[in-house]
């Protein structure tokens, strides 16, 4: 199904802004290879890492294209004890776009499912090793994100017309209700062609959903908004409208790239990086050296860690992480040269697992996971 697209900007057009030679960090690069290259060995789009995470010391990537379904997607995994590749299952959905943490269970939303009929959506959980479906989600065509918040499952959704983008598990996913919106003291009618929550966040013990609607049929005004709706009283409570929205450099098949919650305040990359105000009422965008391409956020105990690329006039990219511990001080942690731009990141010890890919290339890099240490 064709997916929206907000406010994106070709990575081409940051070539320009270029930070000057520097030398390479003293890191030591392990290639991994590239997991996906036999399901996707003509498609190099869909090879690239939108999203990793360690579980159970294994390395767990996504891959696929929602926008051009290209799936169903084999969710390959890197065993750190054996040094290998494995199929951990496939999920019957166009892409493996986003994990997710919920009551100590890592789960893949279901972004777009490549079975028949969009009555319910589904998400898949880990379980012993193996994704196992979970199709209860109440006209979830698409399932973007999932969240726990008071003992409850929360799913940002994409829903036809008339239906409410977040529904809610009490009984540990094997039912959901949609929950209602309201704005103005009245239910929020919704009415146009996508109605779409891609983010869920939960901040100061309060959770908060980025509902998004836009027309995108042709003859219709697009009337594009955005709004932040606060969870309160069993419903989602209209509280703001960000307007303008977020620049964003197409590094993602959603509008974050990431997100992070990190000393009581949320971050958002979309190509840039960007610190939302307490109540999420509007954001400011974080400048770092260079004014680099913000891929990726991880939150460890000792700060916030951040994927940067900087676009070289040889075509190359600076690959760097940087880490706060006060969201006002950055330190770069590492740095090296690549042919391609990282897109996503985690960390598992001294070890930063790095995976390559240029959406708007069909490079053969795509897909390449690299294992880096600080030498």
């Amino acid at each position: 199904m064709r997916k929206t697209v907000v406010c994106i900007l070709l990575l081409t057009l940051l070539l320009c802004g270029c930070q000057p030679n520097k030398s390479q960090s003293q890191v030591a690069i392990q290639d991994l290879g590239i997991p996906t290259m036999e399901q996707y060995s003509d498609d190099l789009i869909s090879r690239c890492p939108w999203d990793m995470v360690v579980w159970n010391n294994k390395l767990y990537v996504g891959a696929g294209d929602y926008g051009a379904n290209t799936g169903p997607v084999d969710c390959m995994a890197y065993d750190l004890q054996t040094a290998a590749w494995e199929n951990s299952g496939t999920v019957l959905e166009e892409s493996i776009a986003r994990f997710c943490v919920v009551n100590n269970t890592l789960t893949i939303p279901g972004i777009d499912s490549t079975m028949d009929g969009h009555v319910l959506g589904e998400y898949y959980f880990l379980q012993e090793g193996k994704w196992q479906l979970n199709r209860t989600l109440p006209g979830g065509i698409h399932c973007f994100d999932l969240v726990e918040y008071n003992q409850q499952l929360f799913a940002g959704l994409g829903v036809t017309q008339g239906e409410y983008p977040v529904a809610v598990s009490a009984d540990g996913g094997e039912t959901f209700n949609q929950v209602p919106f309201y704005k103005d003291g009245q239910p929020l009618q919704t009415t146009k062609d996508a109605i779409r929550v891609y983010d869920l966040v939960v901040l100061n013990n309060t959770l908060y959903a980025f509902y998004i609607s836009e027309n995108n049929e042709p003859n219709k005004e697009n009337d594009f908004e955005c709004c932040v709706y606060q969870y309160q009283d069993n419903r989602f409570v209209y509280q703001s409208t960000w307007n303008p929205y977020l620049q964003s450099v197409g590094l993602t098949q959603m509008p974050f790239a990431s997100k992070a919650v990190f000393q009581n305040q949320l971050y958002i990359a979309t190509g840039y990086l960007y610190q939302a105000t307490d109540s999420l009422n509007g954001f400011q965008q974080v400048m770092l050296e260079g004014q680099p391409i913000t891929a990726d956020l991880v939150v460890q105990e000792d700060g916030l860690y951040i994927l940067n690329n900087q676009p070289k006039t040889d075509g190359t990219f600076d690959v760097s992480v940087w880490r706060t511990n006060n969201g006002e001080d950055f330190e770069q942690v590492l740095y090296f040269n690549y042919k391609t731009p990282a897109l996503s990141f985690t960390i598992n010890g001294e070890t930063y697992f790095i995976g390559i890919g240029n959406p708007s290339l069909q490079h053969q890099t795509n897909g390449t996971i690299l294992a880096v240490t600080l030498s």
